[in-house]
C-alpha cells in the first residue's frame, strides 16, 4: 500500500516526537497610557518582562488617539496602525477609548462600535487569526485634556463590552485593576510606574490565564517538499487543549517530522474551552523539477572577455543536463560567451523539464548597468519597492512616501563610470532634484541637478564615477503624491575609465548592430545594421528571458550596411531585445540592441 501523509504521522508519533516552540508575538495598541512616558514604564514593556522569553511585546501606543476614524487623531492614520500588522502578531491587546471621550471626538459616538469591529477585523483579515483582547479603559479620576471620565465609564465601556461579545475577543479589564487606586496616578489619567507595573501584572495573568483551545501557531520549515527528504511540523497551543493532528491525538505543544510522497494537507485540531483548526499545505515537488535557472550578469560588455555564472536547482532525483551535457543535480558554471548565447537546462525524472536563460553580450553603451541591481530608499509608499525601478518594465514604478529631500539609489557592486541616466517619470514626478554619485569610501559628487523637471523621460549625459548611484528629490509636481520613478537606468563602463565605443573605419570584421531609433518607440523602431561578408541575415525581437516574440523571414544579403523597421504592433509595453543573426560560411554571429515599447 502507498503510504499517505497520515500514515507518516501515525508511524512518527509512535516514534517519539519532540517540541520546537517559536516566539509567541504580543502587539499592544493604545494611546498614551499604553505608550507610557518611556520606555522603561510603560505597561507593555514591564509585562514582557514578566512573561519571558517565550515571548516578544511590541508597544505600538501613540499619545492622544482615538479608535474613532473621525476622531482628532485616529490611530488609524498612524504609520503603526501598517507596524502592528506586518509585525503578524499571535496575540493583539487594543486599549483605546480614553481619548474617544473628547467633545470634539464623541459627537461621533454612533460610529464607535463598527470602528472597533473594524479595527479587530483588520487582525484577522488574510486568513489570520490571533488572540485579541480588547480592554476597558483605566478610570478617570480627573477630568483633563477634554477627557470625559463618565463618558468612558458609562458610555465607551459598554460599547466596549459589546465588541467582546459580538466579535468574540477576550477581555482585560484594566478598569477594574485599577479601580481604587487613584493614588497610582500621576494626573488623575496617567498611571505612575507603580500603575503600570500593575497593569502590566494583570494583562501577563489574562494571556496566561487564556481558554484552552486556542491554536498559537502551526507552521513547518518549509512549504515545499521533495522526494526522500522530511521536514518538520510544530504547533502550540493554549495549555489544557485536546490536540489531534490529521486525526492523530498529540501533546498541545509539540512537532513531528514527516516524510511525504505526495501533496497533501496536515489539519490540527483543538478542542477545550474553544474549539480551533488550523491547516497546512505541504506542496511536494517530483522529480525532474527546475526550481531555478538564472544567470548573472545577464548583460557582458563585447570584447571585453567578461565571464558570467550560469547557476540552477532542481528537484531531488532529478537527471539534469546543461546544452545537452548531463551535469549535477544543482550546481552553476561559470561561462565567457564571445557574443550572444543562450544556454538550455533539461531535466528527466517523475517528469520532465526545460528552461533557457540568455547571456546578452553588447556594446558598453547598450548596458543600462542598473538592471536587476541592489535598491535603498529613504521612505517608501506602502506596498513598493525601489526594485521597481530598475526591473526593466515601464508598467511598475518605485512610488517614494510623501515630503522633500526624498532619495533611492542603485548599487552596481563595483566602480563604473557612467556617461547617461535615464529616468522614466510616472504621474508624480521631480521638478527639483539632483544626481550623485558615491564611491566605496563614501565620495560623494552631485553630477546633474535641475529646477524645471517636467517629468515624461530624462535623457542626460552626465559624467560619474562611482558604486552608488542616488537620485534625491526635493519638490515635485504633486507634494502630496511623492515621486514615481518607472525606471532608473544607468550607461557607461566598469572602472574609472571613460565610455568610448568608436565607428570603425571602412567595413567592419564583425556584425555591428546600431542603437534603434526612435527608443522608446511606438508603433515601429528603425534599427541600422552593417555585415562583414555575405550571408543570411534574420532579424528578431525576444523578451528578456530569450522568448521570441517577434520574428522576419531570413534574406541572403551581401557585405554592407542595411536598416529595417521593428513593429510593435501586438506587442505589450516593456524592454525588449532586437536580435539580428548573420550567416555565413565562416559561422554564425549575433548582435542585439536594447528597445523600449511604450503604448
Amino acid at each position: 500500500m502507498k503510504p499517505t501523509l497520515t500514515t507518516f504521522l501515525l508511524l512518527l508519533t509512535a516514534a517519539g516526537a519532540f517540541a520546537q516552540p517559536e516566539i509567541i508575538r504580543i502587539a499592544c495598541v493604545g494611546n498614551s497610557i499604553t505608550q507610557g512616558s518611556n520606555d522603561a514604564n510603560a505597561y507593555p514593556q514591564k509585562m514582557g518582562s514578566l512573561l519571558g522569553s517565550h515571548y516578544q511585546v511590541k508597544n505600538y501606543g501613540i499619545g492622544g488617539r482615538t479608535l474613532l476614524k473621525k476622531g482628532d487623531y485616529p490611530w488609524w492614520n498612524e504609520q503603526v496602525f501598517w507596524d502592528s500588522q506586518d509585525f503578524n502578531p499571535h496575540i493583539v491587546i487594543i486599549k483605546l477609548g480614553t481619548n474617544d471621550s473628547k467633545p470634539q471626538n464623541w459627537v461621533y459616538k454612533d460610529e464607535f462600535y463598527p470602528d472597533y469591529r473594524d479595527l479587530v477585523s483588520v487582525f484577522r483579515k488574510n486568513g489570520r487569526n490571533p488572540q485579541i483582547f480588547v480592554c476597558r479603559p483605566v478610570p478617570v479620576y480627573k477630568d483633563g485634556f477634554g477627557i470625559t471620565g463618565s463618558i468612558v465609564e458609562t458610555e465607551i465601556i459598554p460599547l466596549i463590552d459589546s465588541v467582546r461579545t459580538t466579535a468574540h475577543t477576550d477581555l482585560i479589564d484594566f478598569f477594574a485593576c485599577m479601580s481604587g487606586h487613584g493614588d497610582l496616578f500621576t494626573d488623575g489619567i496617567h498611571p505612575t510606574a507603580a500603575g503600570y507595573a500593575l497593569m502590566a501584572e494583570y494583562a501577563k495573568n489574562a494571556i496566561l490565564a487564556s481558554p484552552s483551545g486556542i491554536i498559537r501557531y502551526f507552521n513547518s520549515r518549509s512549504a515545499t517538499v521533495e522526494k526522500n527528504q522530511v521536514v518538520k511540523v510544530f504547533w502550540e497551543t493554549t495549555p489544557g487543549s485536546q490536540v489531534t493532528v490529521n486525526g492523530v491525538p498529540a501533546a498541545d505543544t509539540d512537532s513531528l517530522e514527516v516524510t511525504p510522497d505526495a501533496e497533501g494537507w496536515v489539519t490540527l485540531i483543538t478542542h477545550g474551552d474553544r474549539q480551533d483548526t488550523a491547516r497546512l499545505k505541504l506542496t511536494f515537488l517530483p522529480s525532474g523539477t527546475i526550481k531555478s535557472f538564472r544567470v548573472s550578469p545577464a548583460y557582458l560588455d563585447l570584447g571585453k572577455g567578461d565571464t558570467a555564472v550560469v547557476s540552477w536547482t532542481t528537484a531531488n532525483g532529478s537527471s539534469v543536463f546543461l546544452d545537452g551535457m548531463p551535469v549535477e543535480q544543482n550546481g552553476s558554471v561559470r561561462v565567457v560567451p564571445g557574443q550572444t548565447t543562450v544556454y538550455h537546462l533539461a531535466t528527466t525524472g517523475d517528469l520532465t523539464d526545460s528552461r533557457e536563460v540568455t547571456v546578452s553580450v553588447l556594446p558598453s553603451d547598450q548596458i543600462n548597468r542598473a538592471l536587476g541591481s541592489v535598491t535603498k530608499a529613504g521612505k517608501t509608499r506602502r506596498g513598493s519597492s525601489p526594485d521597481l525601478a530598475v526591473d526593466g518594465l515601464q508598467e511598475t514604478a518605485w512610488q517614494s512616501a510623501t515630503g522633500s529631500g526624498l532619495w533611492m539609489y542603485v548599487d552596481l557592486g563595483t566602480t563604473y563610470t557612467i556617461n547617461r541616466v535615464v529616468i522614466s517619470w510616472g504621474e508624480a514626478y521631480a521638478k527639483t532634484y539632483s544626481l550623485q554619485s558615491l564611491t566605496e569610501s563614501g565620495a560623494q559628487k552631485t553630477i546633474f541637478s535641475t529646477t524645471t523637471g517636467d517629468g515624461g523621460t530624462d535623457d542626460l549625459a552626465v559624467t560619474g564615477t562611482g558604486r552608488y548611484f542616488r537620485i534625491l528629490a526635493v519638490t515635485g509636481n504633486l507634494p502630496d503624491s511623492g515621486y514615481w520613478v518607472k525606471e532608473f537606468e544607468l550607461y557607461g563602463v566598469k572602472g574609472t575609465g571613460v565610455s568610448v565605443v568608436p565607428e570603425a573605419a571602412g567595413q567592419p570584421d564583425r556584425l555591428v548592430l546600431m542603437p534603434a531609433y526612435p527608443n522608446p518607440f511606438n508603433p515601429e523602431a528603425t534599427v541600422r545594421y552593417r555585415t562583414p561578408a555575405p550571408g543570411d541575415v534574420h532579424l528578431s525581437v525576444v523578451t528578456l528571458l530569450g522568448q521570441e516574440v517577434w520574428s522576419d523571414r531570413p534574406v541572403t544579403r551581401p557585405a554592407g550596411e542595411y536598416t529595417a523597421q521593428i513593429p510593435g504592433r501586438g506587442l505589450a509595453s516593456g524592454l525588449y531585445l532586437c536580435r539580428v543573426t548573420l550567416r555565413t560560411a565562416a559561422g554564425t554571429q549575433t548582435a542585439v540592441t536594447r528597445l523600449t515599447l511604450v503604448k
